[in-house]
């Protein structure tokens, strides 16, 4: 076995291993995450800060709230008990019921340790008697919430007056009008594309069975909405994968003449996709819907190695294997290189999409490069011929590619690089705000609105982060915010402590049901309801587990405890170092313009460790023209784009790296062949572009912002940086005129 064969099989055997890695990862369930938060920089340097926002945002996004309406009474009913059955059938939907479960029994065991305010207000002023004797009128009462088993446990019915007055809010919601109401949690992650292709699957059969009933479904919750991006997400992924592949096809048949050529081009672009897919894999456990869709955009990018190899033999040459290879290998080495760097300088941000399309663009890169250079050349037959379209790929590449523009272009070129500039830099635009990411559906939206009008159903997405040196100072921080609170404009929603208490509110709390209602007034309404007085309220209860959606509140970060007091907005308090307001929104925007800025100058330092790797390259400072296209490139790019009213994001900073290592990538091959001896190479440079401007242009086209920005930047980089890749060829090279 040669030492081409051998280094060959390694490459092979490792595709091999990741091919079944990815494999055996797809069939153990689909690790695709595809959450919107993912896309968003980790607060790296306040863990309290994201702890509590992570925590905030899966309880928000786990709520749905299903309304049921039209159609005949009984057709509603049967429809909701159907739906019902069905959400309990699949195992990933917790019902109210069972909140309200928890909260009753947790209420019930706690009774004589909480208070309601305005019961605390009456105890303070020794009016105990006022709420013994509302007790005593409940039991008489119809619809009361009295019952045989509080008769023997809580005559004075404190469980039921605790459930009225601090139960969360959204817990008993109750439709206005003929609706009936679904409401409830899931029990796994919103965003999992199992869970919502699960649910959407449910509802879908559900809506087939009902609809010709007249019966309709609203619905509200971050699942369905998780749900539409999914699916959009993966059409985009479908076709981009699609359209590049029929630009691959198309374009390596009219230009090589063969569909030898064709299968060679796509095993270099699944070897990366392969690659790229493991890595991540191994690395994540799971990999982002919108890491895919890059990655998918990946592949216009990875047969450029490919091509480039295949052009050595265009133009009836006979050369060698081993002479082709060396033709290229440098030049598919150092833009390797240069490629993967600027891919890895996205590895540096606290943003796990980021993350993943680096590690993804790497392994994927470096898997194509290595194809291309070993397995390549064995699969190759030799049997070369110019395709129809190659004469016209010819003519377009000498006309554009051919040649450094002269002293008086080359003025104009400066000119009018000088005014783009000017005028963005006049009308410069940044978009950090993450509310404007994604466009809601019209239909969710609309079904939400029906759901708030029908329920008063609303997430509150705000709260108090209250923070403490322990759980029991915490508890009292947080109970110290709550007295603040008092009065004005906003409230909170719920609160841990008026379930769980302080140690000292606990304590004082027994004191006063004991001293001004138990003591006082619970012989004689236990006399009234003709039942003897026995030591209902002092023995102790069998404890309860405090709920789940109360724990929740609650967490910590090292050393530092915390607790979460949502409210609807901003109460506007002092400043006090125990709490703060968070606004999830507004801090993600922040970071995201910290993390622009920052990405912006990694642009700087990315491009000046490109000038390094092609110094050591080439060992010659002239040499360092390979890196004047890309570097207009990333000046004129977002320039151009916020001149056409797109502006500037993290985003737009973070597709600008993969603009600098594509653009490296033309201006080697420009550099390495000049003149006539690079006539094929320029047309291969000129596919190369072709092929990655389609795969990433279609990103242009995603609701998404992310993904749309993105998208824009890089085909309109790859498209500046084609244009002036002359700029990279020696100062001797000439213009070169078609053949034929």
């Amino acid at each position: 076995m040669t030492r081409a064969h051998a280094a060959a099989a390694i490459v092979a055997s490792m595709l091999v291993c990741a091919a079944l890695f990815v494999v055996v990862s797809f069939s153990r369930g689909l690790p695709i995450d595809n959450d919107i938060l993912s896309l968003l920089p980790a607060h790296a340097r306040d863990i309290t800060l994201s702890d509590a926002v992570t925590r905030a945002g899966a309880a928000g996004s786990s709520r749905i709230v299903l309304l049921v309406s039209g159609g005949a009474p009984e057709n509603r009913d049967t429809a909701t008990k159907d739906l019902a059955q069905r959400l309990a059938v699949s195992g990933m939907f917790r019902p109210a019921s069972d909140d309200a479960r928890q909260i009753w029994n947790w209420l019930h065991a706690n009774r004589t340790a909480l208070l309601c305010p305005d019961d605390r207000h009456k105890f303070d002023q020794g009016r105990g008697g006022e709420v013994a004797a509302a007790a005593l009128r409940q039991w008489y009462m119809p619809m009361s919430p009295a019952s045989s088993q509080l008769l023997a446990t809580d005559p004075l019915l404190l469980t039921p007056t605790l459930l009225s007055c601090i139960a969360p809010y959204n817990m008993t919601l109750v439709p206005t009008g003929d609706g009936r109401l679904i409401a409830g949690s899931l029990s796994q992650s919103a965003y999992r594309l199992d869970v919502q292709d699960t649910l959407s699957a449910l509802i879908d059969d559900w809506k087939a069975a009902w609809a010709p009933k007249q019966v309709r479904l609203d619905r509200a919750g971050a699942v369905f909405h998780a749900d539409e991006g999914g699916r959009n997400a993966r059409q985009e992924i479908s076709l981009i994968t699609s359209a590049t592949a029929i630009a691959v096809f198309v374009l390596f048949w009219s230009v090589f003449g063969t569909f030898r050529s064709v299968g060679l081009g796509l095993v270099v672009i699944l070897s990366g996709v392969i690659a790229g897919l493991a890595a991540t894999l191994a690395v994540f456990g799971t990999i982002h819907v919108i890491a895919t869709v890059f990655g998918a955009a990946l592949t216009g990018i990875a047969d450029d190695y490919t091509i480039h190899y295949l052009m050595t033999g265009v133009g009836g040459q006979n050369a060698s294997v081993e002479r082709r290879k060396g033709e290229v290998s440098r030049g598919v080495l150092v833009s390797l290189v240069a490629a993967v760097g600027a891919f890895t300088a996205l590895a540096f941000f606290p943003v796990v999409v980021f993350q993943q399309i680096a590690l993804f663009g790497a392994a994927g890169l470096a898997a194509s490069g290595l194809v291309a250079l070993t397995i390549l050349p064995l699969l190759d037959n030799g049997k070369r011929r110019k395709g129809i379209g190659l004469p016209l790929l010819d003519r377009v590449a000498a006309w554009l590619l051919s040649h450094r523009p002269e002293r008086r272009a080359g003025a104009a070129i400066a000119l009018g690089f000088t005014g783009i500039v000017t005028a963005a830099a006049l009308n410069w635009e940044v978009l950090d705000d993450i509310g404007k990411f994604q466009v809601p559906s019209e239909i969710l939206r609309t079904e939400a609105d029906a759901v708030t009008a029908a329920t008063g159903f609303t997430t509150p997405v705000t709260f108090m982060l209250v923070s403490g040196r322990s759980a029991s100072a915490v508890a009292a921080n947080e109970e110290h915010l709550i007295r603040e609170l008092d009065g004005a404009p906003v409230r909170p929603v719920t609160a841990a402590t008026w379930f769980d208490p302080s140690p000292a509110r606990r304590q004082a709390n027994q004191a006063l049901i004991a001293d001004q209602l138990i003591k006082p007034h619970l012989a004689s309404l236990t006399a009234s309801l003709g039942i003897e007085t026995s030591a209902m309220y002092d023995e102790p209860e069998e404890s309860a587990p405090l709920p789940d959606m109360i724990a929740a509140l609650r967490g910590s970060s090292g050393d530092t405890a915390w607790s979460i007091v949502p409210v609807m907005s901003d109460p506007m308090l002092p400043p006090n170092r125990n709490w703060r307001f968070v606004d999830p929104a507004a801090e993600y925007s922040a970071v995201l313009g910290a993390f622009r800025e920052q990405a912006s100058w990694g642009l700087l330092g990315s491009t000046l460790v490109a000038g390094l790797i092609v110094l050591i390259a080439y060992r010659r400072f002239a040499a360092l023209r390979i890196l004047i296209p890309a570097s207009m490139a990333l000046v004129l790019t977002p320039a151009l784009l916020v001149l056409a009213g797109v502006p500037y994001s993290f985003f737009s900073a973070m597709a600008l790296f993969l603009v600098l290592g594509v653009g490296i990538d033309f201006a080697v091959f420009q550099w390495e062949h000049p003149g006539e001896a690079g006539r094929w190479t320029r047309v291969g440079v000129l596919m190369a572009a072709i092929t990655t401007i389609v795969s990433t242009s279609l990103l242009g086209f995603s609701d998404v912002y992310p993904v749309h920005a993105f998208g824009l930047t890089v085909a309109l980089g790859i498209v500046l940086n084609l244009i002036l890749s002359p700029l990279a060829q020696p100062r001797n090279s000439v213009r070169i005129k078609a053949h034929g």
